[in-house]
């Protein structure tokens, strides 16, 4: 079974703040956060940009978001709630700007995004949630980015050396000594072998680092289909009990 996409639980997050945070970036609208803080207030005042907007919230289109629209949305929350401020976020941004100031609010806007996370989002959270739980490795991959989401499917990475060497690892796959970037595409080679058990086909690529802008090497997997990521979040669950079995051989 894959692990459930997290939902908008107060005590997994920091803040009702960082939980709205979380959830926007999960859908992938790139919020710009700006806070205000009144020291005669217990709540900070705060104020979210979506940068890259799109598809629905409360049932209200984002795609080329206009002013007439921001009263709508603002009114579409308000029925849900959600006390909130909705209008344009500037000349060169054309998505809402939310101004928030209860935290009440906060969390109820993040349960209203996570209510209608579209399925290709709640399955890569699944994705990276399994990735984190690798016990070869503990917290290797806590830097890996939310797996990104493009027309339906699921692009993996990028994944760092150590990070690819774990997953090829946890798939089954040899041990493997990194040296530096000539042994890359041997790397590439290998996580793709191990990948292509559990994603028929999926394409594996790498690129080389710049030690003059301090860029690591990288590995990417995809993008792929739902049913091919959810067979690898199966696999990754699973796979570190197997380990554990054998003896947990590194």
């Amino acid at each position: 079974m894959t692990t459930p996409a997290p939902g908008p639980d107060p005590a997994d997050h920091e803040t009702p703040c960082r939980a709205l945070l979380d959830a926007l970036n999960v859908r992938q609208w790139s919020p710009m956060p700006r806070h205000h803080h009144d020291a005669s207030q217990s709540d900070e005042t705060l104020v979210i940009t979506l940068t890259r907007a799109s598809g629905t919230l409360a049932g209200i289109p984002l795609d080329d978001f206009a002013e007439p629209r921001a009263g709508t949305l603002e009114e579409a929350l308000r029925q849900r709630g959600i006390e909130v401020r909705v209008d344009i976020g500037g000349p060169f941004v054309r998505g809402p700007r939310f101004t928030l100031t209860r935290s009440e609010a906060m969390t109820r806007l993040a349960g209203l995004v996570w209510s209608q996370m579209p399925q290709e989002h709640q399955t890569a959270v699944e994705l990276r949630a399994a990735l984190c739980s690798i016990r070869r490795r503990p917290f290797l991959f806590r830097s890996v980015p939310l797996p990104r989401v493009c027309d339906g499917q699921v692009e993996i990475g990028p994944l760092t050396v150590p990070q690819a060497i774990a997953l090829q690892r946890t798939l089954g796959g040899p041990a493997f000594r990194y040296t530096d970037w000539r042994r890359l595409d041997e790397l590439r080679r290998l996580v793709q072998s191990r990948v292509r058990r559990v994603m028929p086909g999926v394409a594996v690529t790498a690129t080389p680092g710049c030690a003059r802008h301090a860029c690591p090497d990288e590995i990417r997997i995809g993008p792929a289909p739902l049913d091919h990521i959810r067979a690898l979040t199966d696999r990754l669950t699973t796979a570190p009990t197997r380990a554990k079995r054998r003896g947990g051989s590194r």
